[in-house]
């Protein structure tokens, strides 16, 4: 496991109860370079619940719960007010629903106290041609909130594989940011030798229009991407030359968009990624 898997899944399960009779973390012994570790201490949360692989744990600040993802599909809320709670909602199953062999990502839809959209990503396979995908659903339930597998419309597909990427984030534009891997296993790096092409939708950025949807496809390409005047490439790139874009975020103050790039062996990349980057 690389150390940003590590990392991320330590901080997941213990922020959300799952420690499991192990010792705490009082202390950080993590040495880095330029500057010596920060003085962080963890103090735990929500110890009445754990969960199993845990990827991503978020809210959206209308209904007053926390949403925690699992790798193996299921999508759970509980009440951020309650620290005692004990049993979280599950809203829904994905591997139940659609047979899914993992998930990597979820986003509210920016009008969602409108319409109720929510997005996920999921994974139906490895090494499918088109085994990723990304789909909206809508969401009913209030306070124990469900998801309906029938109001599923996909939005976009690409090839499974090692690296799926399946970050989903909208921007200040309101536009649904979507990062995809390069489909391949840990080595060699670039196995499909797609990383540096804008010919498909592999290790990328892209940069969708949800909102305005056609009868032929549920998304508009904007018509700012970067690529939109190339005939060859994917006019849904914003950006590429990622090996697994895991993780990104918009800076809430400047609303740059940082992402987090899986690397090889001993380093792990950050990056402020920009249009046509």
């Amino acid at each position: 496991m690389c150390l940003r898997t590590l990392a991320c899944s330590f901080l997941l399960l213990f922020f959300c109860g799952y420690v499991d009779a192990r010792d705490i973390w009082k202390s950080s012994q993590l040495s880095g370079s330029p500057e010596p570790p920060k003085p962080y201490s963890l103090v735990q949360s929500y110890s009445g619940l754990s969960f199993t692989n845990p990827v991503l744990i978020t809210g959206n600040s209308q209904d007053g719960l926390l949403y925690v993802l699992e790798q193996k599909g299921k999508l759970f809320s509980f009440n951020d007010s309650e620290q005692s709670v004990t049993e979280p909602n599950l809203v829904i199953d994905l591997q139940e629903e659609f047979a899914a062999t993992a998930a990597y990502g979820f986003a509210f839809d920016p009008d969602f106290v409108e319409n109720q959209y929510v997005y996920l990503t999921f994974i139906d396979g490895p090494n499918l041609e088109e085994g990723t995908r990304v789909a909206r659903f809508k969401m009913t339930g209030g306070g124990l909130p469900k998801i309906d597998p029938t109001s599923e419309v996909e939005i976009v597909r690409w090839r499974s594989g090692g690296h799926n990427g399946g970050c989903l984030k909208f921007g200040p534009d309101n536009m649904l940011y979507v990062s995809t891997g390069d489909a391949a296993p840990p080595s060699p790096p670039d196995g499909h030798n797609t990383g540096q092409g804008v010919d498909d939708l592999l290790s990328c950025i892209l940069r969708l229009d949800v909102r305005n949807a056609s009868a032929d496809k549920p998304y508009a390409i904007p018509a700012d991407n970067p690529f939109v005047e190339l005939e060859d490439a994917r006019h849904e790139i914003y950006a590429f030359g990622f090996r697994n874009p895991w993780r990104m975020s918009f800076d809430s103050e400047t609303g740059d968009l940082w992402v987090g790039d899986v690397g090889w062996e001993l380093w792990e990349m950050v990056f402020r990624v920009v249009s046509g980057g």
